[in-house]
């Protein structure tokens, strides 16, 4: 039966997806402080090499000189001046539309760049043995396989995710669990955990019964009546009965609290985006009211998947990207909760620094963003690629998987030990090989990532 409602729920039925919290856990979060982790999804497989461009001269040429036309010219990069400089002279540029964030790293120091990202099934993976089927992750390249494992660490077809596991060890810290994990974005598996579900909400408010049905209020009303009698016999109808009971009251419960939290200013109403963010930033506005110090959120915006017209699609979607997360990270320093808030960016996978004549194709490893007051900012995570020439070629050396497609120096369980470290999950939670969040995650250091939060 638990599992059969994880699968309803992942299905995407509103009033199934409003109903999580319903299990009790063990509290494992001490203190009364509030924290929240607030992942950005980019469907489709971001360019990250358009993202984070390389910038030191004898770089930039080779990757312009590959990347033909959807090369960013060079003074449309704003350069990022790490604290550490990185070896062999490296350095990276983030593009125009994503100035907001060059200042963000710069200047307030609160942004960090994660290099070469993505699932690895085993540590040291390169070109020489990332073809053997054992040390790969399963069905690369594929879209919706690639999105489950970031998501879930398995490919598609698993019900429940990192981000719903993190939910599971700290669902007790809050007096309303069903508010534990909030998904802003639809369906995703990333919010499943064993216990909690998503708690879908659609332009920022929970998914409740119309006060009106066919134009008729009695109608409604006759309905709810229905769904929630107590004086059925039947144990499923009584159960249910209550379910519903919970879910209208939580419905209800969350449009009051965030309805009257003040709206945050600066976020762009054409940019769908930036409205998922304002929604969360409401909602971590009203935490008290909705009883929770521990909150995980999703958000996504679509579109990355440039085989075609890269060059006219891509800066719109950085320049909505940027914009919304400089937004959000105004409304976390505006509410006094910049320090208490992290937020990443994920995608299916990175493109191949191969142009093949109007965009690129799927990659695998890629470069992404991590904000947030806690974060020690201004300093690149993780290995640098190498871009270099190998006779004729150019490419990332040993870390090329063909056509420019990078092999994946940091794992995302590294990523995601890291993030709840700092969510206050103790390490067994999230190690052990058998109930742990990420159950693969001893294979890999578990200290590179260490500095990234305070």
């Amino acid at each position: 039966l638990k599992k059969s409602a994880l699968l309803a729920a992942a299905g995407g039925t509103p009033v199934a997806l409003q109903l999580a919290g319903m299990s009790e856990a063990a509290a494992q979060v001490a203190g009364s402080d509030y924290k929240a982790l607030v992942c950005i999804f980019l469907y489709g497989g971001n360019d990250a090499i358009n993202t984070v461009v390389p910038f030191d001269s004898g770089r930039y040429n080779l990757y312009a000189s590959r990347r033909q036309d959807i090369a960013w010219p060079g003074n449309q990069l704003t350069a990022l001046s790490p604290l550490t400089a990185l070896p062999f002279g490296m350095r990276f540029g983030l593009p125009t539309p994503l100035a907001p964030l060059a200042d963000l790293f710069n200047n307030h120091h609160k942004l960090a760049v994660l290099m070469n990202v993505g699932p690895l099934a085993r540590p040291g993976t390169n070109s020489s043995n990332w073809t053997n089927p054992a040390h790969e992750p399963p069905k690369l390249f594929s879209h919706n396989d690639q999105q489950s494992l970031w998501q879930s660490m398995r490919p598609e077809g698993d019900v429940s995710g990192w981000g719903g596991r993190l939910g599971d060890r700290v669902l007790a810290s809050n007096s309303q669990g069903a508010f534990t994990c909030i998904n802003a974005a639809g369906n995703a598996v990333f919010l499943s955990g064993k216990q909690v579900l998503p708690y879908t909400v659609n332009g920022g408010r929970a998914v409740v019964p119309e006060s009106q049905v066919f134009g008729s209020t009695q109608l409604s009303g006759v309905m709810q009546q229905i769904a929630t009698q107590t004086n059925a016999q039947h144990w499923f109808e009584i159960e249910h009965a209550q379910i519903m009971q919970r879910a209208i009251g939580n419905g209800a419960r969350f449009n009051g609290s965030t309805g009257a939290a003040p709206e945050p200013p600066g976020f762009d109403s054409a940019n769908p985006l930036a409205m998922q963010l304002q929604s969360v930033a409401k909602t971590i506005a009203a935490r008290s009211a909705l009883g929770v110090r521990r909150q995980v959120f999703f958000v996504a915006m679509g579109g990355f998947d440039t085989h075609a017209d890269q060059a006219d699609r891509h800066p719109l979607l950085l320049q909505r990207l940027g914009s919304a997360m400089k937004s959000f990270y105004d409304a976390t320093v505006a509410l006094g909760l910049a320090d208490a808030v992290t937020t990443f960016t994920a995608s299916d996978f990175g493109r191949t620094l191969t142009f093949n004549g109007s965009g690129t194709d799927h990659g695998w490893g890629a470069h992404h963003f991590v904000l947030g007051g806690a974060v020690n900012g201004r300093r690149f995570y993780g290995q640098a690629p190498l871009l270099q020439t190998n006779g004729t070629d150019i490419g990332f050396g040993t870390q090329d998987a063909g056509s420019g497609r990078l092999i994946p120096t940091t794992s995302i369980e590294q990523l995601g030990v890291r993030l709840g470290r700092w969510f206050g999950v103790p390490e067994a939670a999230l190690t052990d090989p058998t109930s742990g969040v990420f159950p693969n995650a001893r294979a890999f250091d578990l200290t590179t990532l260490n500095g990234l939060l305070a």
